[in-house]
């Protein structure tokens, strides 16, 4: 037994470190251990354990698991065919008008922008003034949402649109949409303007049973209510959940009562045995197979939910059998054979963070119980479950997000008995629902107000000040620091939760500590339509503008999180196109302002007076000298905007440059100082302007040529671009640098 669990981590750790150097470094410290335990190292003065663990031969094949795992891991990746869609995008170009007729795959989807998301596989391409050309491949499509009424899966249709060839992540921590995209075997997108249906297609599936039982779900608790109660019980892709709601779940740390997984399996499972136990145990355990089962097909094939049925699965045979089983080996083994079916599932977020609340469970909830046992075992479980998948989540969520969501124990203390009744009661009311939509709907509308009462509490819990601690993500030694500390207070007992708690909050604190004191980061972010700007030092942190509402919940405050900053000092808006700036409050509602600056007055308010508020409000004009710390700003002009930035000891001058001869006359009659780093924000810039002010930098922000930038980089020392660059960052030792290498350049010429 110990043997196979040996090969089923070496399996798993290799597919975790596919890298060459990953895969050396772990095959070589296999072998290492291979060697001690050969006949040749007998008389080393080894611990007397080492006698029980396996042989050396099975250390040698676990290294040769390990190595082949990695390559296994590579073959799995998907790769475009020779007929893939995605060969129509010449490499010169970013996109393509055609028309792209396919079999829609998944249910259409709303996104955050209002438009809605198709899955589409490709099969016949038209390009402009060409024959129509049998294509292969999957497409990732987007839809105005009054084009895409009515479709459903199965239908094949023709879309008219874009295709474009999906970039990478350009901005630190940013989400990588063409990997994402990529994993799915998804290598080309359309943006979809029309739609017309060829083919009604099949009506029948999954997708069609999880609709009935929506659509009843709406009707008898409101859009709003039934799609979350929908949810709740089907997971977060079965309905189309307000966003603002899914946000709020996210920010209280429940974003795990939306993914159906293993809380909403053992809750059924557990109601199951409960109401069968007069039963014998052979038709428990059909009843409970039969419950997984419809509950599979329900919710659909997620890891999460794999790996839940499986598990539950488990147990009944077990209770079937009449035998006891070791859930830590289970969990490895049900963990080996969901990667045996997909390697790439380790890549997913929500597989790992399901494995790992599992094994909290399991090995935490026992020990934490015995410590609480002063309190009523109800209570007792209460905190214990969600504290025992927290501390094993945790870490993994601070490597990725960097934010310490504070009142999640609270929030799963607070919601664990109306989530559980929910659950069970939406259960009956989708069942109910599939014999007869009425009956799912009167039950809906019985669970209309314990499911707003949850709403109530999870929206106030989000609302609260500081609900998240952002500390910014952590380093991959970090991460394993405290995977090694969790592990050491479970293999070698209790006693040690003292020391490995005290180096576990010294790995995190320490280096956050530094970071804060010692930090000063200047970034200039790409593809934004205003200029936006990020300055994070020790004496504060300052934002310039904040874009769309879009930016600044997908871009702006993630990046801002993960960098570890929980408040911004200043913030100064420089552009008066109310749309351009519409994120302040959706900024404010996440991270509150200190003192907001506006270059130029406004009529309209920053933000509802229903939502939060900067402390301060300053309207700055012409010649208006503030500072902060480090960093000294003089207004030269509201409108358009000119701004001198003193960034340490650099000189940066920011131009509103979308009206060039504007500038040119207002230069012409101006007596600036010398700058060393000049931001420009428009589509147009002549040689004469860079030549007059003689940056040392000139970094461009807009949509220019490239033989354009070509020129200004013959008279500039260093010209940044950030198409090209992609974000740019500055620092007082490592200067200038830039988020795309130069390989990774794409073409910008159409």
């Amino acid at each position: 037994m110990v043997e196979i669990a040996l090969l089923c981590c070496a399996y798993i750790l290799g597919l975790l470190l596919p890298s060459p150097g990953g895969t050396l470094l772990l095959c070589g410290g296999l072998l290492v251990v291979a060697l001690l335990r050969s006949p040749y190292c007998r008389s080393l003065p080894l611990p007397l354990s080492w006698r029980y663990s396996p042989t050396w031969g099975w250390w040698v094949l676990a290294a040769l698991v390990s190595s082949m795992a990695a390559l296994y891991f590579f073959v799995r990746l998907p790769t475009p065919s020779l007929q893939d869609v995605s060969r129509l995008i010449p490499a010169s170009a970013t996109s393509v008008p055609v028309e792209i007729t396919g079999k829609i795959e998944q249910r259409p989807a709303l996104t955050r922008r209002g438009s809605v998301q198709v899955w589409l596989q490709a099969q016949q391409a038209t390009l402009e003034q060409t024959p129509p050309q049998t294509v292969a491949g999957h497409l990732y499509v987007t839809l105005p949402r009054k084009a895409a009424k009515q479709l459903y899966p199965n239908q094949i249709v023709r879309i008219l649109g874009q295709l474009y060839r999906p970039q990478p992540s350009t901005r630190p921590h940013g989400f990588d949409f063409e990997a994402f995209l990529a994993r799915e075997g998804v290598f080309a997108g359309l943006r979809g303007t029309q739609v017309r249906v060829i083919a009604p297609g099949s009506q029948w599936g999954g997708w069609a049973i999880r609709a009935r039982i929506v659509a009843a779900l709406e009707q008898g608790a409101g859009k709003r209510t039934g799609a979350l109660l929908s949810a709740l019980v089907l997971g977060k892709d079965a309905a189309d959940i307000a966003y603002d709601l899914k946000d709020s779940f996210i920010q209280s740390g429940l974003a795990h009562a939306l993914a159906a997984s293993g809380f909403q399996v053992s809750l059924i499972l557990s109601a199951v045995l409960a109401l069968t136990q007069s039963f014998s145990p052979s038709k428990q355990v059909a009843i409970g197979f039969g419950a997984l089962l419809g509950y599979g097909l329900l919710s659909g094939a997620e890891p999460s939910i794999v790996r839940a049925i499986l598990m539950g699965s488990a147990s009944l045979m077990a209770l079937g059998l009449k035998r006891q089983i070791r859930p830590v080996l289970l969990l490895l083994a049900i963990a080996t054979l969901m990667l045996l079916w997909n390697p790439l599932w380790i890549a997913d977020l929500g597989f790992l963070l399901s494995m790992l609340a599992t094994l909290g469970l399991i090995v935490t909830v026992p020990p934490l119980m015995g410590y609480l046992e002063w309190l009523p075992p109800t209570i007792a479980s209460l905190v214990a479950v969600p504290l025992a998948a927290n501390l094993w989540t945790l870490p993994l969520q601070l490597y990725v997000f960097g934010v310490l969501p504070l009142y999640s124990l609270i929030a799963n203390i607070l919601t664990a008995g109306l989530l559980s009744a929910l659950t069970i009661g939406g259960f009956i009311a989708s069942c109910s629902a599939l014999i007869w939509p009425t009956l799912g709907s009167g039950f809906a509308w019985l669970l209309q107000w314990p499911t707003q009462l949850l709403m109530g509490i999870v929206s106030s819990i989000a609302q609260l000040p500081g609900h998240a601690l952002a500390i910014g993500t952590l380093s991959l030694w970090q991460l394993l620091t405290l995977y090694g500390c969790l592990g050491v207070v479970w293999i070698w007992g209790r006693r040690q939760w003292k020391l490995m708690t005290a180096v576990g909050l010294l790995m995190i604190l320490v280096p956050l500590w530094q970071v804060q004191t010692q930090r000063f980061l200047v970034t200039v972010f790409d593809r934004t339509q205003v200029p936006q700007m990020v300055i994070a030092h020790p004496k504060g942190t300052v934002l310039l503008n904040s874009g769309n509402p879009n930016a600044v919940t997908q871009s702006l405050v993630p990046f801002l999180h993960q960098e570890g900053i929980n408040r911004i000092d200043w913030a100064i808006a420089t552009v008066s196109d109310a749309s351009r700036q519409s994120g302040w409050p959706a900024l404010l509602r996440r991270m509150p302002i200190t003192t907001l600056s506006r270059c130029i007055p406004q009529a309209t308010e920053i933000a509802p007076s229903s939502d939060p508020r900067p402390q301060r409000e300053v309207v700055l004009n012409r010649q208006d000298r503030v500072s902060l710390g480090p960093l000294q700003m003089v207004v030269w002009r509201a409108q358009p905007a000119i701004l001198e930035l003193q960034i340490n000891s650099q000189r940066w001058l920011l131009v509103d440059g979308s009206n060039e001869a504007d500038f040119s006359a207002w230069l012409a009659t101006t007596q600036l100082p010398p700058v060393q780093v000049l931001w420009w924000t428009g589509d147009t810039l002549s040689t004469a302007i860079a030549k007059q002010l003689q940056p040392q930098v000139l970094l461009l922000s807009g949509h220019l040529e490239e033989q354009t930038v070509a020129e200004f980089q013959r008279i500039v020392p260093r010209v940044l671009w950030t198409e090209r660059d992609g974000t740019v960052q500055w620092t007082p030792k490592q200067q200038f640098s830039v988020t795309v290498n130069p390989g990774d350049r794409p073409s910008h010429s159409m």
